[in-house]
């Protein structure tokens, strides 16, 4: 059928779209595999200034939000750390820390005189109290797990001029096909938003736990007056990464810094998280064309890279609107639309599965894909649930309790602990 119709036009357009962003990953995997970059990764400064700075004093941040149990394991794995300049600073939001952790000396436990029911101003107490001899400051959640080499890894991109750094997070549970499945889609956005965009000159994305910023660029970021409100802020990581690329900074990825994170089990978690996360998507979404702007404006290639990843849509929406739109060109007529769908999904199947072997080898995931159907319509169910991220932060829980020695007897979907190098 010719496009002689304004439908017509429409579905080319939004084929085109849909289309680029199926795209946009394989093509980046594809150069990445042909430039094929190597470390070590070169210092921020040229020429004369580029010279090793030194090593970094940690400020760590546990934000403990009602979740005090699950803080012990996290010390433990930090006080095992072969850095030593580090202090930990655990912020109990309505929960209580057990006194054997209170009462060590490398560790300060903070206690909200009144309610905080946020992160960013859990960050923003543990901030306060950091005093001058600390220079980064590291983000954990209390369900996290770190490597013993997690500081020294992330210490030798600060050394590099790195000031804002994330670590590699990984499974730290696997023992269901949903946390398995959970556990692929972290090991995908490893490759392709940390990985691939870093060797290749870009920026890494963060998490919001397991990330390195500048004492103080990060005071410098939360003082701006978008973070200064008393509403909770969703995802602060998006506004977070950001702004620090605004700001002239570039994002490195510590891939052999691993920082073991909780997956979710249950559906029900799953489907609350993924609203959260969907929604906070669309609402970040206009500070991702603003960056794409200014980027255009500036003739900055990283700038404008960035807000293409930044952009780039959840899977499943993603898979939905080229499912969508392929229905929409077959029954229109449109076959070279459909076709040119069809090729490109299969491209962006392809690609995931390479990503998730190479960031997650010990996976099986012929495995975990049984409970895939499963999974999508959790997934769907969650797109359709967007609207309550107005009036709900949609808090999901952890209760895998695990320490960090117990976890070579897990199937993580990650490189064995025992392969890490120092």
């Amino acid at each position: 059928m010719p496009f002689d119709d304004q439908i017509s036009w429409i579905l080319l357009s939004a084929s085109l779209v849909v289309g680029a962003f199926l795209w946009l990953h394989p093509l980046a995997s594809l150069v990445f595999g042909i430039r094929r970059p190597v470390e070590p990764i070169k210092p921020i400064a040229t020429g004369p200034e580029a010279k090793i700075r030194q090593s970094a004093k940690f400020g760590i941040i546990i934000t403990a939000w009602k979740s005090g149990a699950l803080v012990p394991p996290l010390v433990r794995s930090l006080l095992a750390q072969t850095h030593k300049e580090y202090h930990i600073f655990v912020v109990a939001d309505q929960c209580v820390i057990d006194s054997e952790i209170s009462a060590h000396a490398g560790i300060s436990v903070l206690y909200p005189s009144t309610a905080l029911n946020s992160k960013t101003r859990a960050i923003d107490l543990a901030l306060d109290h950091m005093a001058d001899q600390f220079n980064a400051a590291v983000i954990f959640d209390p369900d996290n797990l770190a490597s013993p080499h997690f500081l020294a890894e992330a210490n030798k991109l600060w050394q590099l001029g790195f000031d804002v750094i994330q670590g590699k997070r990984v499974a730290k549970n696997a023992q269901n096909q949903i946390a398995q499945l959970d556990g692929m889609g972290e090991a995908y956005y490893n490759f392709v938003n940390r990985r691939v965009p870093f060797l290749l000159g870009g920026s890494s994305a963060v998490s919001g736990s397991g990330m390195i910023l500048s004492v103080d660029l990060y005071r410098e970021i939360l003082a701006e007056k978008v973070f200064q409100t008393d509403k909770i802020i969703p995802a602060e990581d998006k506004l977070l990464q950001v702004k620090a690329i605004m700001l002239g900074h570039r994002i490195a990825f510590a891939e052999r810094a691993l920082v073991y994170d909780e997956k979710i089990t249950d559906g029900s978690q799953l489907e609350r998280q993924r609203t959260r996360w969907l929604g906070s998507y669309f609402i970040y979404l206009p500070l991702g064309f603003e960056l794409l702007a200014k980027g255009l404006f500036r003739g900055s290639i990283h700038w404008m890279s960035f807000a293409l990843w930044f952009m780039f849509p959840p899977v499943v929406v993603l898979i939905l609107s080229a499912s969508i739109l392929t229905l929409l060109g077959l029954a229109t007529a449109h076959y070279a639309i459909a076709l040119g769908l069809i090729i490109s999904v299969v491209a962006f199947l392809t690609n995931y599965r390479f990503a998730v072997s190479q960031m997650a080898p010990n996976i099986q995931m012929s495995h975990a894909i049984r409970r895939l159907p499963h999974f999508v319509g959790r997934l769907l169910r969650a797109l359709l649930r967007i609207k309550e991220t107005k009036k709900d932060f949609l808090a999901t829980s952890n209760t895998h309790v695990l320490d960090i020695h117990d976890l070579d007897n897990q199937a993580i979907l990650s490189d064995s602990p025992n392969q890490e190098r120092s």
